[in-house]
């Protein structure tokens, strides 16, 4: 299931509501299957670029934080 929620978009409904704007302005204007849309934002929040800085909303950084600690979480239990 985390590996579907990295890859899909339409899994994580409040990941795309909460990026809506971002989605738009910074990811292809539209949702893309294969993990391109939740890569497209984790790339814009690790973004250390002067022009993308405050670029996106509190919210979708949370959601995508949220996003990136499954992945950490499912990472770390491989190791064990």
């Amino acid at each position: 299931m985390r590996k579907s929620l990295l890859e899909d978009y339409e899994i994580n409904p409040v990941l795309v509501r909460d990026c809506s704007h971002e989605i738009e302005a910074h990811c292809g204007g539209r949702l893309h299957r294969g993990g391109r849309t939740i890569h497209c934002l984790m790339n814009l929040a690790r973004s250390r670029k002067p022009e993308d800085i405050k670029v996106m909303s509190a919210r979708c950084v949370r959601s995508v934080s949220d996003i990136a600690a499954i992945y950490s979480v499912k990472n770390a239990n491989w190791l064990n």
